[in-house]
């Protein structure tokens, strides 16, 4: 009866210990869902942000066009003005001396014409690379878009299957603490079997003390060691039973995953 206790008392023990590691991973599943919501929204930030990089790529596109018609409108009045000035020139050759001056100011419109378009081709090379660099840029925007994305979807499924192992979790712990309980009225009922038992060996001491004192009478005390005979019996029978009812919990029960 002793071992049954002492038995009895462990697994209450280790029934609260799993109750307590069990509580424990529901705390830390809390926190890791919370740790994945912030992601979530951290995500979402971003993305709101590549969004906003991708609007910015698609202004610097239409500004670039616009630019580039500006730098050929410049470049077409550079030639024209270039053209003029050739034209100019010619006919202050033809005029001879009184055309020099004339000829003077042809040249300098000329060169300004040249130095125009010079500068309007180096505006568009510019923007060109400009242009290179935003294209990139753009592609890079779209790769992160779509990693968020990926990232977001990945996010969502953790914290589902999180939601799912915190409520398994939590099956698992009401499941422990209804075993717990349940050991504990065993072990309580135990040690009433056991005080119990202890008691009627007592009484069997006594009464084997009167049976040596008093053989006088033995056939009345015969009949009484009968009666204890059989309280001691069905005494032994409901702690085999409850010993095996004990044994076919530690064997036979299964907690739900």
């Amino acid at each position: 009866t002793e071992e049954i206790n002492a038995s009895v008392q462990v697994i209450d023990r280790n029934t609260k210990q799993s109750v307590e590691y069990s509580r424990q991973a529901v705390e830390n599943v809390h926190r890791a869902s919370t740790v994945v919501a912030q992601s979530i929204e951290k995500l979402k930030e971003i993305g709101t942000v590549s969004d906003e990089i991708t609007e910015l790529v698609h202004a610097f596109e239409k500004a670039t066009g616009e630019i580039e018609e500006f730098v050929n409108t410049i470049q077409g009045i550079a030639d024209k003005t270039n053209l003029l000035a050739l034209n100019a020139a010619i006919e202050a050759a033809r005029a001879g001396e009184a055309g020099k001056g004339f000829a003077v100011v042809a040249s300098e419109i000329r060169t300004l014409a040249e130095q125009s378009k010079e500068a309007s081709e180096q505006i568009y090379e510019t923007f060109r690379r400009l242009e290179g660099h935003v294209r990139s840029a753009e592609k890079k925007a779209a790769d992160i878009a779509t990693k968020i994305e990926e990232g977001s979807a990945l996010a969502d499924e953790a914290g589902e299957k999180l939601e799912i192992v915190t409520s398994s979790v939590g099956d698992i712990v009401s499941k422990l603490e209804e075993i717990a309980d349940s050991i504990s009225s065993i072990s309580s009922s135990t040690e009433s079997v056991s005080n119990a038992m202890v008691e009627i060996a007592h009484r069997v001491e006594s009464i084997n003390g009167i049976i040596e004192n008093n053989i006088a009478e033995i056939e009345t005390q015969t009949a009484s060691l009968h009666t204890i005979e059989g309280m001691v019996r069905n005494t032994f029978e409901i702690a085999k039973d409850i010993n095996e009812k004990l044994e076919q919990m530690g064997l036979h029960y299964e907690t739900k995953e």
